[in-house]
């Protein structure tokens, strides 16, 4: 994939199947980077994307495609870093010339591959574009001279992500009783006045300020003010200004903290969350029951409840 919320909605279906029918389906999850800086296609990082895929407790973790051995080998590096499982890598044998023929043999696929298990990087190895049988005979045969890569324990941080990954402690989550609290419920009452006439333009602007002003993540609370109709109501209006809001980078680089006491909301804005976000608890409240499969919705969707 080279867009995590594809990813996410995959994983999501594929984690409600196994539980449908009681089965264990592994999960590898593999990204392709689409540029020199790393990114893939939906503009986030190697080490964004597996904060954003973790909750899948996946087998393996990999990047694939992208361009050839020798510039992948820096964003498998950062993965291997990453990713508390498997680790796998099977990049282009090169790229296309203007004839569309791989410009990597076997052998020089092979050697560059080789690296990466030297460096200790991966788990599992292979070819993505260009590669033949013969590229994938190469590499098995360097394999067999190096131990797998040795699995990290999973991180004790709390980590988030938008376009970036972010580390996270408890003073930098939002207080609503904290020292500026005052401060952000003026900001949360206009920011809901601006959804309220539809000025979803107004409300990035709103936001974009709170950024340039240092915010650590992007907090949208949308109260019971909006009106409750088909199409313009609070879930339609979360949904409506994260798919604008997102599409600007300073932005989307922070994950979101979603806020409302609607779980119809909480769930709109979830689904629109290419990242690792936050939900705050208050709208996942109902009966035990209700309570308890909401928290295990908020996972399924890749977030976090504070």
């Amino acid at each position: 994939m080279f867009d995590t919320l594809n990813a996410k909605a995959a994983i999501f279906a594929v984690m409600r199947l196994a539980q449908e029918r009681n089965i264990d389906l592994p999960i590898i999850v593999s990204a392709t980077v689409s540029d020199n800086g790393g990114r893939l296609l939906s503009g986030q990082n190697v080490e964004a994307f597996c904060v954003s895929v973790l909750h899948a407790n996946p087998l393996a973790l990999g990047l694939n495609c992208s361009f050839g051995a020798e510039k992948l080998k820096p964003y498998i590096a950062a993965l291997s870093a990453a990713a508390p499982c498997l680790a796998i890598a099977y990049p282009n044998a090169g790229l296309p010339d203007n004839k569309g023929m791989y410009e990597e043999t076997p052998e020089t696929m092979a050697s560059r591959l080789e690296e990466y298990m030297a460096g200790g990087l991966v788990n599992i190895v292979g070819g993505c574009c260009g590669s033949t049988p013969a590229h994938i005979a190469a590499i098995a045969a360097r394999a067999g001279k190096y131990a797998p890569r040795p699995v990290p324990a999973p991180t004790q941080k709390i980590m988030l992500a938008g376009l970036n990954a972010h580390e996270f402690s408890a003073d930098l989550i939002p207080n609503p009783s904290g020292p500026d609290a005052e401060d952000a419920e003026e900001n949360h009452r206009e920011f809901n006045r601006l959804l309220k006439e539809g000025d979803y333009d107004g409300a990035v602007d709103l936001v974009r300020e709170t950024v340039e002003e240092g915010a650590a993540l992007i907090h949208v609370r949308i109260d019971d003010s909006l009106p409750d109709a088909p199409g313009i109501g609070p879930a339609a209006a979360i949904a409506s200004f994260l798919n604008l809001a997102l599409q600007y980078p300073d932005i989307a680089r922070l994950p979101v903290m979603l806020d409302s006491p609607r779980w119809d909301v909480i769930e709109a804005g979830l689904k629109c969350l290419q990242g690792k976000g936050l939900v705050n608890s208050a709208g996942v409240k109902g009966s035990d029951a209700e309570s308890l499969g909401r928290l295990a919705l908020v996972r399924a969707y890749g977030a976090e409840a504070v």
